[in-house]
């Protein structure tokens, strides 16, 4: 039977003694279970594919107590979020302050600094925390307010990448670095929420990789993607290929 969790407006209006430890402690177990067990099954499953009954029942507790902790579905999602975004923000903001100390920055560098702090979150033991990586890639999967939230998440520290990336690669127009950047964004969280996916070109052929090698890999690729070729030149000769190409259209037509 769900433990009575008493509300501080109860206890404020002197209508109800304070609750001794067991009770609190009761409390606080049942919304962290809550909590683990919505974390694991967005992430399996998808945040739209779950209901909250589904969720309290595979928590073993009741609806009720998941409509008094995060009052909607969408509170809830929102309190994974806060749960384990604290963390990554802290690791990532140490990272982003040992780059803005230097006097050169690299695109390299940049890519660690978005990857890091998530891979040390699959690759940590297994304490449940691994989970949010999977509800992550699910949320910026969906459209509406469950992905806005999820961008959300990238917002305080976005402007001091926005500042590195300038510093790194001044010759790439603004629009195209923060595009890169989304990309990378995306692929990151999308391999680290599934190594076994993003191991499969090593097992695929009977080979192995190790969750830190993967990381290495990946580091690469998006540093890569990040520096990519010159726009500029790369625009103009697309346009000059395609005025080609229309050219012979053309004069194919003109001889028929």
């Amino acid at each position: 039977m769900e433990p009575k969790v008493d509300t501080p407006a109860e206890m404020a209006k002197g209508t109800i003694d304070a609750p001794d430890d067991t009770r609190v402690d009761a409390a606080t177990s049942t919304e962290n279970r809550l909590l683990d067990t919505a974390e694991r099954m967005f992430g399996e499953q998808g945040v739209e594919a779950v209901s909250i009954r589904t969720i309290t029942t595979a928590a073993e507790a009741n609806v009720a107590a998941a409509h008094y902790y995060f009052r909607s579905k969408e509170g809830l999602v929102r309190a994974i979020f806060k749960r384990r975004m604290g963390e990554i923000s802290d690791r990532r903001s140490e990272l982003l302050s040992a780059l803005e100390a230097r006097d050169a920055v690299t695109a390299h560098d940049i890519a660690a600094a978005m990857v890091v702090p998530l891979a040390e979150l699959v690759t940590a033991p297994d304490d449940g925390r691994r989970h949010y990586l999977g509800f992550l890639a699910s949320s910026l999967a969906t459209r509406g307010p469950l992905r806005a939230l999820a961008l959300e998440s990238f917002d305080p520290q976005l402007h001091r990448f926005d500042e590195l990336l300038a510093r790194a690669l001044p010759d790439v127009p603004r629009p195209v670095r923060l595009s890169r950047f989304m990309i990378i964004v995306d692929a990151a969280i999308r391999q680290l929420a599934d190594l076994k996916w993003a191991s499969l070109p090593w097992t695929g052929i009977g080979g192995s990789v190790d969750p830190e090698e993967l990381v290495h890999h990946l580091i690469e690729a998006l540093t890569g993607t990040l520096m990519g070729p010159d726009p500029q030149s790369r625009a103009g000769t697309s346009r000059a290929g395609t005025s080609r190409r229309t050219e012979r259209v053309t004069a194919g037509g003109a001889q028929a």
